[in-house]
């Protein structure tokens, strides 16, 4: 399990910042930059995962930034996608979703793949016109063994996070 690290990166008026390792009670939030910048990318692609008392960190941290900033969510990967179903704060309101991984499995040789999907082709956070929603293929070739990958998860659970306001 690797420990928990931000990297923050500043280009032009957005910064990102790229979290790597597993969400626990030993994430340091305070050793973050303070926002200068309005528009702030969180990539979760390396987040490992989480306990509880790492998830009460981040809303704790997410929360006050959130009311100073634009957030966007990018790379999340599926133990934090499902922390976006199951935990209320997790994303704040306001907060933008850009893009998930669903994770793929396939049966014939066992291999798994998570595959990137954005906000407007895989799913939908919705506007004032348009509902939420998703779009996925529930089979796609394995690049293994040529097999078919099944999405590895129940997309009205996994998805759930959409129709939360």
């Amino acid at each position: 399990m690797k420990q928990f690290e931000v990297i923050a990166e500043q280009s032009g008026e957005v910064l990102t910042l790229k979290f790597s390792g597993f969400l626990n009670e030993e994430a340091d939030f305070a050793a973050l930059p303070e926002p200068q910048s309005k528009n702030v990318i969180l990539n979760l692609e390396q987040l490992e995962g989480s306990n509880s008392l790492g998830l009460k960190k981040w809303i704790n941290w997410i929360t006050p930034v959130s009311k100073q900033v634009q957030l966007t969510l990018a790379k999340a990967p599926p133990e934090i996608v499902q922390q976006l179903s199951i935990l209320g704060g997790f994303v704040p309101k306001g907060a933008n979703i850009r893009s998930i991984y669903l994770p793929y499995y396939c049966e014939s040789c066992g291999h798994e793949e998570n595959v990137l999907f954005e906000n407007g082709s895989g799913f939908y956070t919705g506007t004032e016109e348009t509902k939420p929603g998703y779009r996925i293929d529930d089979e796609r070739p394995c690049n293994q063994c040529g097999g078919s990958m099944e999405a590895d998860v129940l997309p009205e659970s996994y998805f759930k996070f959409l129709f939360q306001k």
